[in-house]
């Protein structure tokens, strides 16, 4: 038995790849979630509640919209006496007509969602109200045992005191067939009424207790699902990307249950016997769970690749690296939440085009009132990425000279030899000239020899071979770098300067090295016989004494 109902019906499920979201547990997850109030199937249960939403003005009295109205109020109150009155009876079956009343609303609240706000508001039927009326209106079509077409429809009686709308005798002498057609049937007539008694969200009594049991199962079956998953796919993973497998594979296994959990939930969805409203809200509750497990899948994936991008062997010598990955993490992670929260509130049917203006006017405003903050954000970024220094460097910046001792997301802060810290804002530093004296492969240091000036001229050309030869023996001076000259010439004083190159990276490396040239420029000197310049002291002048008195 086929319904086609008069509004479109519950979209066809695809392929869902989701998990049940306890969210719609909660009454009221979004306006417009559902939108018709729940039928109850039960004798004295209320039945179908298109009622509890339809319009406000039910419009005319007899008119389809009322009656179709005050029968499913009839319903939903239990008085199937009542609701009885709106069927076109025989008086063979006016006998049954309460229990006609409440198998017509069974079939109706399983085939054919009907909604009063979509019928005539005039009492003669008809789109206007201009004289003509109809004789008949349409709710929807229903298919018999044999397949043929059966046309739900209310009737305009005529031949009473006042014309009333009516449901036809093709729609009550298929009662009982269709009644009969229907899956859950068993569970209508052995179920307590209690339990078939509409709860919150179009879901009966009944349907809530049994989805805590459905979601213990399915979270069980879901656990198992991803151990088992898991376990399939380990040997693989871990010939083809060991690094890769234990951290990833640990923090997807979560959202995978979930994952499987949700499949489980769907494929037994059909045991809830839902009403059209509040399948519509399940599977979109299910659909955000969806988003759900998704970007929760993504902020484990992000988690676990910056963990292994630090354990990396190229992180180990890239500090800046480590600090730019963090930083990329925690964006990453901003924006997944951001994006995420987007998804999932879209689904529940909250209006989020709202949201994201909104958010759009606020982001405007914080990005210029913290303009120059994200300027030294993205120099922070700048200098994380090019890296022109790294923690523990020497640097020499604007004629400052230090040790790098922290880079920030605002600023950097620089150790001077003094033992001050000078913090530089890194929107600025990223535009200044930067000397980074830690990544030299050499250093130079110049020895100034200042010789007697009665050093004779021939004395000059053995000693600067001397020199050359003990700079020879130092096995970090690079000989060939080496220049030796004299610079200037005074009546006391030969000015030589030893240009030395070492395979050193810092003047605090070189020490050593300039201390024992200096031992060997010494002995060098007294061996070829020749003195250093001397600046004897001047005798005191005293004053002329005064002149003797003649």
């Amino acid at each position: 038995m086929v319904g086609t109902p008069l509004r479109s019906p519950v979209a066809s499920r695809g392929p869902l790849f989701a998990l049940i979201l306890l969210g719609f547990l909660v009454p009221g997850v979004a306006p417009g979630v559902a939108h018709t109030a729940p039928p109850s199937p039960a004798t004295s249960a209320p039945a179908n509640a298109a009622s509890a939403n339809a319009p406000t003005d039910d419009g005319e009295a007899n008119s389809p919209r009322a009656v179709a109205a005050a029968f499913l109020a009839a319903c939903r109150g239990g008085d199937y006496a009542e609701a009885s009155k709106f069927l076109d009876l025989s008086k063979a079956e006016a006998a049954r007509g309460t229990e006609l009343a409440r198998r017509l609303d069974a079939v109706l609240a399983r085939k054919l969602w009907i909604e009063p706000k979509t019928l005539s508001p005039y009492a003669r039927g008809g789109k206007e109200s201009d004289g003509k009326g109809a004789a008949f209106e349409e709710l929807g079509v229903l298919t018999d045992k044999k397949g043929r077409k059966i046309p739900i429809r209310l009737l305009r009686r005529e031949g009473e005191a006042e014309p009333r709308w009516v449901f036809s005798k093709d729609v009550t002498g298929h009662i009982d067939e269709w009644y009969e057609a229907l899956g859950d049937r068993w569970i209508r007539e052995h179920v307590p009424d209690a339990l078939l008694r509409p709860g919150p969200k179009d879901l009966l009594l009944g349907q809530w207790a049994a989805i805590p049991l459905f979601l213990l199962v399915a979270a069980l079956l879901g656990r198992l699902g991803a151990w088992l998953t898991r376990s399939a796919v380990r040997p693989l993973a871990s010939h083809a990307a060991p690094a890769w497998e234990e951290p990833l594979g640990r923090r997807l296994q979560g959202p995978l249950a979930l994952a499987l959990a949700c499949l489980v939930l769907y494929a037994t969805s059909g045991f809830l016997a839902l009403y059209e409203p509040a399948e519509v809200f399940y599977i979109r509750c299910l659909r955000a769970a969806f988003f759900v497990s998704v970007f929760w899948a993504l902020l484990r994936a992000v988690a676990a690749i910056a963990e292994i991008a630090k354990s990396a062997a190229w992180a180990k010598d890239r500090r800046g690296a480590v600090l730019l990955s963090d930083f990329g993490t925690r964006v990453a992670r901003i924006a997944i939440l951001a994006l995420g929260g987007v998804a999932v509130l879209s689904e529940l049917g909250y209006p989020v085009t709202s949201l994201l203006a909104g958010l759009g006017v606020g982001g405007i405003a914080v990005a210029l009132a913290a303009q120059k903050t994200m300027e030294h954000l993205f120099g922070s970024v700048a200098i994380l990425a090019d890296q022109p220094f790294r923690v523990g460097d020497t640097v020499r910046v604007e004629g400052v000279l230090g040790t790098v001792e922290a880079i920030g997301l605002r600023s950097t802060r620089i150790r001077t030899e003094d033992r001050t810290m000078v913090v530089w804002p890194n929107g600025k530093l990223a535009d200044l000239r930067i000397e980074n004296l830690a990544t030299r492969d050499r250093y130079r240091h110049v020895f100034d020899l200042k010789l007697s000036g009665r050093t004779p001229v021939a004395a000059l050309a053995p000693l600067f071979e001397a020199l050359r030869e003990e700079l020879a023996k130092e096995g970090v001076v690079v000989a060939e770098a080496c220049l030796i000259h004299v610079t200037h010439l005074s009546g006391d004083t030969i000015e030589v300067d030893v240009t030395v190159t070492a395979t050193v990276a810092s003047a605090v490396a070189f020490l050593p090295v300039r201390e024992r040239l200096w031992l060997a420029f010494l002995t060098t000197l007294d061996r070829q016989r020749v003195s250093l310049a001397t600046s004897l002291p001047q005798p005191p002048r005293f004053p002329d004494p005064p002149a003797a008195a003649e």
